[in-house]
């Protein structure tokens, strides 16, 4: 079932044009030049609607296995660590990239970054300068629904224990997004 759902994933990143842009083991991410899908308020401008976007896709292979007792501190830390490389990487690759340079906003959508008050992911999404908002996908709920499927599939598939405490109806989606302009001066070359 596992093949299945690798080879499923395959042919919808192919549909969606969801790429690797570099073959680092570390790095955490894919990439989508797409349009917003509606209009973003992020500190400081406004992304409307249309604008083009940099998605960035989580790389499921190249996520750590969580230990089989759940979280511990030395995978959150690896994790951390590997996130902010990511996004340098990512930074590097809209810097190097003449097709990127006319993006607007960096971020996307996700069941990982959870909104309530007492959220590790959200206040760790903060701290990295992505503004979190609640998702807004242009098909609703029934999109929701979908995309929560495929995330839960594939968290099933790649890293099983990350589902000990999340039940599927349980997932909620959020989203996370930058200007890249602030992605830029935040992850750029020369930045700590």
């Amino acid at each position: 079932m596992r093949q299945i759902i690798r080879l499923l994933d395959a042919v919808l990143r192919r549909i969606s044009s969801n790429y690797a842009f570099c073959d680092d083991p570390g790095c955490l991410f894919r990439l989508r030049q797409t349009r917003a899908s509606h209009t973003m308020r992020l500190p400081g401008t406004t992304i409307l609607r249309g604008e083009p976007v940099l998605e960035l896709h989580v790389w499921n292979p190249h996520v750590p296995l969580m230990p089989e007792g759940g979280a511990s501190l030395a995978w959150a830390l690896n994790l951390r660590r590997m996130l902010i490389h990511s996004l340098q990487l990512v930074a590097g690759e809209m810097l190097g990239d003449p097709a990127l340079g006319g993006v607007r906003a960096v971020g996307g959508d996700s069941v990982m970054v959870d909104l309530s008050g007492s959220s590790g992911s959200k206040r760790l999404m903060q701290r990295l300068g992505f503004t979190v908002t609640v998702y807004q996908g242009p098909l609703g709920a029934f999109g929701e629904f979908c995309k929560n499927l495929h995330a839960w599939m594939l968290m099933w598939t790649y890293n099983p224990a990350s589902l000990q405490r999340r039940r599927f109806l349980d997932l909620r989606r959020s989203e996370v997004w930058m200007t890249s302009a602030d992605f830029l001066a935040r992850y750029g070359p020369g930045q700590p």
